[in-house]
């Protein structure tokens, strides 16, 4: 090959060494372009080039991939057909192939644009990446084990007349044929006992037990994101409720052939079945609307085609036959309520079969929704808000007037209760922080005064995005690099990252990226109630610790992104401008960081500002709706 310039994508951790050898063989010829931070961090480790996303996805690329987006949702929110089950359902299926659907596309376009905007950068001769995989696996997004990074690259290099090379080549290692083959033969065996096992299916996700009085009993949907607190809560405002949870929900692992559904349910059943038939034919005319899914002229029909035909067909003829189950369960318990926090796929059904049976349903969201202030904006949480605000329930139970600026921005079906929160917004706990500054700074007397920075936030996973709104994986690693650097120039101050590991970015990527120190640590298991109470200023890009924050009366700082997004209206703070008391600064710059920091902590210590400047982002105790004169308001 020669001195030939390499340009190499590579989205598995087991990548990086066929990379790595492929530069030995010609020294000096390559760079890495890691679409993970995992990979990142593996590339990082061998001491291989490397550079990452966050300059190759700008804000400007966030913008023009939503309005791509946007007409993609548009376009299927108008093809989509499927089969009305009996159960009463309408838009919950339609909603659930829109969301997943645009996770594919958002993915499609993420690369494409990282990988266009690389070579334009980087003007290299070969590019490279993986084909190794199979097609889609996954009903919700792509997975590591498929190939589209492979046929993604394969395609720009063709459309820029530039080489490509197959990383895979001669690497038996890359190929997940072995895993595929031994789930085939797990699957047999599920299949053999779904013939014989669907109705012991249905009664295994009945709740424990049911109330000898329908009236006194209430179904919340899950013991996670906060509603097992909620259920306790609920337990001691209103004694004589029988509270349960609901399991689920449960699909099956495989396709389940028609025969099978229809000999079980009947006429239901073919209504199911038929499902796979009506999104054969939205394959077929995702196919035929080669153009409209196409990104800086690289197509990705065919690829979207395939995650309808296969994954998607089989988890909607799951969720239907799901359907079947919930139908059964909410008009056998009759509950007085159902109580749902947004985070499960058959939410949005819950919602609807809790209507046709008459019964009352609550949503309690665990996210952070806000007013749009732009067109990305207004596309992004629109669509995100579906899932959450926009659900089909009868009561919506607001956590802050932020929640019911997003309401009378989009519009909700249910009636708004203002509640404020209940799910999150614990007390933060004053208390916990002479023990966390004595771990955190092991002891040592490095601070007279010390001021704690606390970051709290979740970047999207790549498969995952939400685009505008939230940061990518690289771009919050960027945030976080910036706030250590300006730590180091703020005297007396510490931060502290509060970090959520996800499948895509652990605690050693963390380690490994971002320059930890003395006066910059990290924090996975300790509580948020105890970090909020040891911090003086927390930082975030979007996420409802923002919101915690308020409940708190802590001031808050925008950053991330070059200033990409504001989650709420916020005072902007430039080097050597005046700063005035504000429940929330902004910072678009990471040069502005240090001196915004250093004059926010000042503002703090001089006394200046009062609690009043919190009060727009929280409800009025005696405005609140208390537990027990919701449930006592469900007629």
């Amino acid at each position: 090959m020669g001195q030939k310039r390499q340009l190499g994508f590579l989205d598995k951790v087991f990548e990086v060494e066929p990379w790595r050898e492929r530069l030995q063989a010609v020294p000096g010829s390559g760079l890495a372009v890691p679409l993970k931070p995992s990979v990142r961090t593996a590339l990082r480790e061998q001491d291989v080039p490397v550079t990452h996303t966050a300059d190759l996805f700008s804000n400007a690329s966030h913008v023009s991939a939503l309005e791509l987006s946007d007409r993609l949702t548009r376009w299927f929110r108008a093809k989509t057909r499927l089969q009305d089950v009996p159960s009463g359902i309408h838009e919950a299926y339609r909603e659930a192939l829109v969301f997943r659907s645009r996770l594919v596309a958002h993915y499609c376009i993420w690369t494409v644009e990282v990988v266009r905007n690389a070579v334009e950068k980087f003007r290299p001769e070969v590019l490279v990446a993986s084909l190794a995989g199979g097609k889609a696996e996954s009903c919700y997004c792509v997975e590591p084990g498929e190939n589209w990074v492979g046929r993604l690259v394969a395609r720009v290099a063709r459309q820029e007349g530039l080489e490509f090379d197959d990383l895979a080549s001669g690497q038996s290692g890359l190929s997940s044929r072995s895993e595929r083959k031994a789930f085939r033969e797990s699957s047999e065996i599920v299949l053999f006992l779904l013939r014989y096992g669907l109705y012991l299916w249905s009664g295994a996700v009945w709740p424990w037990r049911w109330s000898g009085n329908n009236s006194d009993f209430v179904l919340m949907t899950t013991r996670s994101y906060g509603l097992e607190d909620l259920g306790r809560q609920l337990k001691d405002a209103c004694p004589e409720l029988n509270v349960n949870w609901l399991r689920g929900p449960l699909f099956p692992p495989v396709e389940v052939p028609a025969w099978i559904i229809k000999a079980f349910y009947g006429a239901r059943g073919r209504a199911i079945a038929a499902q796979k038939a009506l999104l054969g034919e939205l394959a077929e005319a995702v196919v035929n609307e080669r153009e409209l899914f196409t990104y800086r002229n690289v197509s990705f029909a065919d690829l979207m085609a395939e995650r309808i035909k296969v994954p998607l067909s089989h988890y909607l003829v799951g969720l239907g036959l799901w359907s079947l189950v919930l139908d059964r369960t909410v008009d056998r318990a009759r509950p007085r309520a159902v109580i749902s926090c947004g985070n499960r796929d058959d939410d949005f059904m819950l919602g609807e079969l809790c209507s046709q049976h008459g019964i009352p349903s609550i949503l309690v969201s665990h996210g952070s929704h806000v007013e749009p202030k732009s067109e990305p904006e207004r596309i992004e949480w629109g669509e995100h808000g579906r899932g959450f605000l926009g659900m089909p329930f009868s009561h919506l139970a607001l956590a802050t007037p932020l929640g019911e600026d997003y309401v009378r921005a989009f519009g909700c079906s249910g009636k708004v209760v203002r509640t404020g929160p209940l799910t999150w917004g614990k007390p933060a706990n004053r208390n916990a922080r002479e023990p966390l500054l004595h771990k955190w700074l092991h002891g040592k007397n490095l601070f007279h005064h010390p001021r704690v920075l606390l970051h709290a936030g979740t970047a999207k996973s790549t498969n995952m995005l939400r685009l505008y709104v939230y940061e990518t994986p690289d771009e919050y690693i960027q945030s976080l690099c910036d706030l250590a650097e300006a730590v180091r120039k703020v005297p007396e101050t510490l931060l502290v990252i509060k970090f959520r590991p996800t499948n895509e970015l652990g605690v050693r990527d963390i380690e490994t990226l971002v320059p930890l120190s003395e006066r910059v640590v990290l924090e996975v298991d300790e509580p948020f109630e105890n970090l909020l109470g040891a911090c003086n200023l927390l930082v975030s890009f979007s996420s409802t610790t923002i919101e915690e924050a308020f409940q708190n009366r802590i001031p808050v700082l925008l950053y991330g992104c070059n200033g990409r997004y504001q989650h709420v209206p916020a005072r902007e703070l430039r080097a050597g401008r005046p700063i005035e008391p504000a429940a929330a600064y902004f910072v678009r710059q990471a040069s502005d960081l240090p001196y915004a920091v250093q004059g926010i902590f000042d503002l703090a210590q001089g006394g200046t500002g009062n609690g009043k400047m919190y009060d727009p982002y929280l409800y009025p105790h005696e405005m609140r709706v208390p537990l027990r004169d919701l449930m006592a308001g469900l007629e």
